[in-house]
């Protein structure tokens, strides 16, 4: 397999994207992580479990969901480029460049 320099900027892209979620997972289990020795119940304290935090991976922010959007756009821009669908001579050997900046914009659609 041929790797061209679209390929190798939209595999960066791709890592960068995943990498971003990964950061926002840990971000968002970081305040239920405890100290190894924190086992141990003090006297007095409730035996009950605390209940485990949910959290909506979306950004709530409307500007963040209005990128995102338009980085969906990109992507099916940029995949129409690569397939020939849309006849753009000019911008066919360019198909990368819309659809690593979708998938880079995509990632600012969560928190």
């Amino acid at each position: 397999m041929k790797l061209d320099n679209g390929t190798i900027v939209l595999l960066l892209a791709a890592a960068a994207f995943y990498i971003r979620l990964v950061w926002i997972q840990r971000e968002h289990a970081r305040p239920n992580w405890k100290p190894a020795g924190s086992s141990r119940k003090k006297k007095g304290q409730n035996s009950k479990t605390s209940p485990i935090n949910r959290y909506w991976i979306l950004s709530p922010y409307p500007r963040d969901l209005i990128i995102a959007g338009l980085g969906v756009l990109a992507m099916i821009f940029g995949i129409l480029l690569k397939t020939e669908v849309l006849q753009l001579p000019q911008m066919a050997e360019y198909w990368w460049l819309p659809l690593s900046f979708g998938i880079l914009a995509f990632s600012f659609g969560f928190r």
